[in-house]
């Protein structure tokens, strides 16, 4: 099972070890990239498994691990399901180095900001502190989603307005009466016209209603 593996993969890679990457997202709930519909259907190519070591251990990435050198091993270990993992910043951190579309990076970056899994603040110390190597994507998904935008349509939408230079826009911002009445949250406000936009985003505001 991958349970099974995953405890394998820290044995192979030794005491400290911790899992981290997107094996370690979903250990925290999180749904981007449909982690918790992942189902090994290939058991003779299984999922990697993410795994950190100090830098000082050397151990090479096999079969179904993937392991990972570092000189920032972390000392507040998670333990979930009976595993060691990374905190969840460090683990959306080395997922989204690996990551090679824009698309997921943002979604990934997106949904844990959006349910309040992790800060923006917090993702971007783990920017600042970890390699430039591979983080041009993460960088570019955190620098949307601190501008406003809580999925991958409204990251389109924040790129599509920002680099039009309209003026006066806001994101996610909650639309009132005179009275104070709440009417709606939207995406995009332009506070020039007083006109609001709406995109695509229902994985998003489908949490928020209750679907």
């Amino acid at each position: 099972s991958r349970l099974q593996r995953e405890r394998a993969a820290l044995l192979y890679a030794g005491n400290p070890s911790l899992i981290t990457g997107l094996t370690g997202c979903r250990h925290f709930g999180v749904r981007a990239l449909g982690l918790q519909h992942y189902r090994d259907d290939r058991s003779d190519t299984p999922e990697p498994v993410h795994t950190l070591i100090p830098h000082e251990r050397r151990r090479s990435s096999t079969g179904f691990v993937r392991a990972e050198r570092t000189h920032r091993f972390p000392t507040d270990v998670v333990r979930l399901n009976g595993l060691a993992l990374a905190p969840l910043p460090r683990a959306v951190g080395d997922a989204a180095r690996r990551l090679r579309t824009a698309h997921d990076t943002l979604e990934l970056v997106a949904e844990v900001v959006q349910r309040g899994l992790v800060t923006v603040e917090e993702l971007r110390q783990e920017l600042d502190d970890g390699p430039r190597r591979g983080s041009a994507l993460f960088r570019d998904a955190l620098d949307l989603v601190a501008r406003g935008a809580q999925s991958v349509s409204e990251g389109d939408l924040v790129r599509l307005i920002t680099d039009a230079g309209i003026p006066a826009a806001y994101f996610n911002v909650r639309l009132v009466t005179s009275s104070g009445r709440f009417v709606a949250i939207a995406d995009c406000w332009l506070d020039d016209v007083g006109l609001p936009i709406e995109s695509d985003s229902r994985a998003h505001h489908a949490d928020e209603i209750g679907f």
